[in-house]
């Protein structure tokens, strides 16, 4: 089904230029984008390219190359900078000028012309900025201005020498990444593209991460508190009121899913393994924290006892107040590991994984657990902030800022508890379950 027209962005809003990147180069002959008036041409021209894969995957006979559907997705739900190609106002030169006036909205409606692809310095810059170029018409340019996408399904009319951009630190790490896993005799699924790196994901803060492993002990006890027990209502079964008293903190970081199990007077036995789980994304926070001194091939579970005395013989404060967060390149790597080892997890068993089994219940292949496969990503894909958001949610970037992922409002200087930060975990994880669409971006 295509989009009506009623909903396509006029052809005079000119050309956008999309970085992926958190913190791009100063751009050449470009100003910053309207975040509202690019919002809608991004989401228009995603739906287009997610309807055309549907309808790709719909046919009976797969007839040519596949289209990089997934790519263009990638790049539109992971973009954070937008600009228009136009001379700032203001500016004598056509080059941005710091003191220039922001653009009357009216002006958007003009048309401006094409980029001029013969500017090598334009150029060079687009490839170090990781952009794609989106016309007027809806076409999605590489950064020489080759033609990847021409709207409407027209994929397989697109300039044969175009290319997708891609930071090379992403690339490396995808090499490094199937390396590992070939190393283990473990081949990678080829069609998973890396996912964003260090140069295009913001960690949550170092504080946050630190309450998110305060919260995720508070569960895991609560859940254990269960085993072996004459009922819920047997005196060793750890209530919100006991745990209020001991780990004041920690109580005060739940998620609202966290929240409802703690009031739960009598939890199922698949949410109280749910919960036990959490053990393992405690470990790989504590990992990210630099409380850990690594994190060992995810082949058996971690050892209880050193993670659970460092939640209780350290003071919960002075965690938040002396939270460090290991170099982003770090989490990365960790990241995209365990992401493709999910994806071996997820294609090897398809069909072995009925209704009511859980990820404990699983084998996979070469030793990988996969509940600690999915507990590691959980963490790292929530301290990334890995999760498609909705495309025009509120963004704290300024001008010409796209928010890549769900709004989430990060510490306040004081370090006051972020609840948005809280409610992407449970966001998070229901991507992850629903295996990681970028197409939530369009919705």
């Amino acid at each position: 089904m295509s989009v009506p027209p009623t909903s396509a962005p006029s052809s005079g809003d000119g050309w956008l230029v999309l970085s992926t990147l958190t913190d791009p180069p100063e751009p050449p002959n470009l100003t910053p984008a309207v975040a509202q008036a690019a919002v809608a041409r991004l989401r228009h021209i995603a739906r287009q390219i997610e309807q055309a894969r549907e309808r790709w995957d719909a046919r009976p006979v797969e007839e040519g190359a596949r289209p990089p559907f997934e790519m263009l997705l990638r790049h539109l739900s992971g973009t954070r900078h937008v600009w228009h190609c136009r001379p700032a106002e203001g500016a004598a030169d056509g080059r941005p000028n710091s003191q220039a006036r922001p653009p009357d909205p009216q002006c958007l409606e003009r048309p401006w012309p094409e980029p001029k692809w013969s500017d090598k310095e334009l150029i060079d810059w687009a490839w170090r900025a990781n952009v794609l170029w989106l016309s007027p018409n809806g076409t999605l340019h590489d950064p020489e201005g080759r033609c990847l996408w021409r709207g409407e399904g027209a994929v397989a009319t697109a300039d044969a020498d175009a290319k997708l951009p891609l930071p090379a630190e992403a690339r490396q790490r995808e090499v490094s990444v199937a390396m590992q896993m070939r190393n283990r005799l473990i081949n990678p699924v080829e069609t998973v593209l890396p996912m964003w790196g260090a140069t295009e994901s913001a960690p949550v803060s170092a504080d946050q991460a630190a309450r998110r492993s305060l919260a995720l002990f508070v569960t895991s006890v609560r859940a254990e508190s269960f085993v072996n027990v004459d009922g819920p209502a047997d005196s060793s079964v750890l209530t919100r009121r006991k745990l209020q008293a001991r780990c004041p903190l920690a109580v005060s970081c739940l998620s609202p899913e966290e929240s409802q199990f703690m009031d739960h007077p009598a939890p199922s036995a698949m949410l109280l393994d749910r919960f036990a789980w959490r053990y393992e994304a405690l470990h790989t926070l504590q990992w990210a924290l630099e409380m850990q001194p690594e994190l060992p091939w995810p082949d058996e579970r971690c050892d209880l006892a050193p993670v659970t005395k460092l939640m209780i013989e350290l003071s919960h404060e002075d965690m938040v107040a002396h939270a460090r967060l290991r170099p982003i390149s770090q989490l990365t790597d960790a990241a995209e590991l365990h992401r493709q080892l999910w994806w071996v997890l997820a294609t090897s068993q398809a069909d072995q994984a009925p209704d009511g089994r859980t990820p404990g219940d699983l084998v996979g292949p070469n030793g990988l657990d996969p509940g600690v496969i999915t507990e590691r990503l959980l963490a790292l894909a929530w301290l990334l902030d890995w999760l498609p958001g909705p495309m025009g949610a509120d963004s704290s970037g300024g001008d010409g800022a796209h928010p890549r992922l769900l709004n989430r409002a990060d510490a306040e200087p004081d370090g006051d508890f972020s609840p948005a930060a809280a409610v992407a975990w449970d966001a998070t994880e229901a991507w992850i379950d629903g295996g990681m669409p970028l197409a939530n971006a369009v919705n």
